[in-house]
């Protein structure tokens, strides 16, 4: 998901190895059969910054940008009903060429191509996965109201950004004003029904 994701980002961080080639009008040079996939991927990483060009430079973005970019893009941008990741392509892969319309997310094996690595995501842990990615979507693009968390410490930095009790919503008691007004709308904008059982530890 990661990797993907850095392909996806305009300018993008990672290329897509498998559409890249030496020679662009030679289509047969990108063909490397194993069964009955075609595995290729480039490799020749001396020539790799020569071969891969990105028009609009070099993305800028901080880690920590990035990181709130990433959120942003499986919370509000990826289209897990239609779409499947993969980082064999820059053009969306839909799931119906794949034929896998299972209810959770769907992400392509590079190199074993009928495989969906998340075939196994029961839907219970994925609506776990999806309610963290709200949650810390929201936790991590919100100023802190409280204190200046650039003169605070690292271990209460840590407490706050990745405190389990607002990430996993175990006691909603918790939760400022602020993060009750956006959970709501991001979980009904997402389709997720949050079931009590869900929350247990």
């Amino acid at each position: 998901m990661v990797i993907h994701f850095l392909q996806q980002i305009q300018p993008p961080v990672l290329p897509i190895l498998q559409q890249l080639n030496d020679d662009p009008s030679n289509k047969n040079g990108m063909i490397r059969q194993c069964m009955e996939s075609n595995v290729y991927f480039y490799d020749n990483l001396s020539k790799l910054g020569e071969v891969w060009v990105n028009k609009n430079g070099p993305n800028t973005l901080t880690a920590g940008e990035l990181w709130i970019e990433f959120l942003r893009y499986y919370t509000e941008q990826f289209d897990y009903e239609k779409n499947v990741v993969t980082i064999r392509q820059f053009e969306p892969l839909e799931r119906y060429k794949k034929g896998w319309f299972n209810k959770t997310i769907a992400i392509e094996d590079p190199f074993n191509l009928t495989h969906n690595l998340a075939d196994k995501l029961s839907q219970k842990n994925w609506t776990l996965i999806r309610l963290v990615f709200i949650q810390a979507r929201q936790r991590f693009g919100t100023e802190c109201k409280d204190r200046v968390i650039q003169d605070s410490d690292i271990d209460w930095i840590q407490d706050y950004l990745f405190d389990r009790n607002i990430l996993l919503l175990e006691n909603p008691r918790k939760l400022d004003k602020a993060n009750k007004q956006t959970a709501e709308p991001l979980q009904s904008l997402m389709g997720i029904r949050i079931d009590p059982k869900y929350h247990q530890s």
